[in-house]
């Protein structure tokens, strides 16, 4: 099954007239077993194309069908075996990352298990950029010239895929799945590129390797994310705060904005950590009195947000909003947080942490 698709662009995609996508879907023969994915050469060996008359040789999906979906553009490949498994739930897994892309210009999803997603960004009004991971480390990344091309390959891919897979094994497992696709095929009629999804800041604005003056795009950052985290997040009675230096006019902070999600109870934290845990990577390495979960958005090496999950009034919750108020409403508090960041941070990033969360610990214990 390929889908192609061609169309022209504005600004330089002009200069080569478009691009072209395929997309196809490959099934492991049902007959066959091995352990691990077969060298590429040995590809029509073990598997066959979704248009292929074998497709009948299937009787069982109660589990799934497994194979791998190859994407192309302009002959470059974008995926191919490194997402190989249930062949069915990663065509789920595009669908489901297209239609937070639609929306926000930025898409993540698990693959198989936690140690492995995929994530799809906005880099301009055109270009996205797609990445596998596993274990937080990239082992694939590629670019795509057309927002509006990817997303058509996806919903169109997919749509022949199910589409061939009810036909020809005369299931019905795949209905909800087929609306789901005519529902992206709607949204899709009044389509228009989603902007570049993370804004770094201007060069103007830069103090030193590490930090930045205040910027305005931190608060509209930080606004997107909320939308963002109140699409996904299922769990009733939740607040979203936007915490730490980027909320401060009057000092410097890394291009990082950190959100605080506040819940009624531990096992709430619990379900709203379950409703993230696709969209942003889970860690421990978090500098300071642990929250209940910490987790970040990012492509690996580049943290765009840090999520700070706990009980609304914990000692986390209480602490980190009286820091931020006590800053913004004393310049004098303001001033010094600011010189002792600047003057911690040109002389290296651990002594950076350690004096800022020095000094956070005298600020709450003088004013607590």
């Amino acid at each position: 099954m390929i889908t192609r698709r061609k169309s022209q662009f504005s600004s330089l995609l002009d200069c080569i007239g478009g691009i072209l996508m395929e997309v196809i879907s490959y099934l492991k023969y049902p007959d066959k077993k091995f352990d691990r994915f077969p060298p590429e050469n040995e590809l029509g060996t073990f598997f066959f194309d979704i248009d292929s008359d074998e497709l009948t040789l299937i009787n069982d999906i109660r589990v799934g069908i497994r194979g791998f979906i190859l994407m192309k553009c302009d002959n470059t490949l974008i995926l191919n075996s490194q997402l190989y498994g249930w062949v069915d739930a990663l065509w789920i897994t595009l669908l489901e990352i297209v239609e937070k892309l639609i929306k926000f210009g930025y898409g993540s999803k698990l693959i198989g298990s936690i140690n492995k997603r995929i994530i799809v960004e906005s880099l301009s009004e055109n270009a996205l950029c797609l990445t596998v991971t596993a274990n937080q480390e990239i082992t694939h990344r590629a670019f795509i010239p057309s927002q509006e091309e990817f997303i058509h390959a996806v919903i169109d891919g997919s749509s022949l895929f199910f589409g061939r897979i009810k036909e020809q094994l005369r299931t019905d497992s795949y209905d909800d799945v087929i609306q789901f696709i005519n529902c992206l095929k709607g949204n899709m009629k009044n389509f228009s590129p989603v902007e570049k999804y993370y804004h770094y800041p201007q060069s103007n604005l830069k103090v030193n390797d590490l930090l930045y003056n205040y910027s305005t795009d931190w608060m509209k950052m930080f606004d997107k994310e909320r939308e963002y985290l109140e699409s996904i997040i299922t769990e009733p009675g939740v607040v979203i705060q936007h915490i730490g230096s980027t909320t401060m006019q009057a000092v410097s902070s890394r291009p990082i904005v950190d959100i605080l999600i506040g819940t009624q109870t531990s096992l709430s934290a619990e379900m709203v950590y379950d409703d993230l845990k696709h969209d942003y990577f889970s860690t421990e390495d978090f500098p300071g009195p642990m929250p209940i979960f910490y987790l970040t958005k990012a492509t690996p090496k580049e943290v765009y947000y840090n999520v700070f999950i706990t009980t609304i009034n914990s000692s986390f919750w209480e602490s980190v909003l009286n820091f931020r108020d006590l800053i913004n409403s004393n310049d004098q508090l303001a001033k010094q947080f600011n010189e002792m960041k600047i003057s911690a941070s040109n002389i290296s990033y651990a002594k950076y942490q350690t004096q800022k969360n020095q000094f956070i610990t005298s600020i709450l214990k003088h004013n607590g």
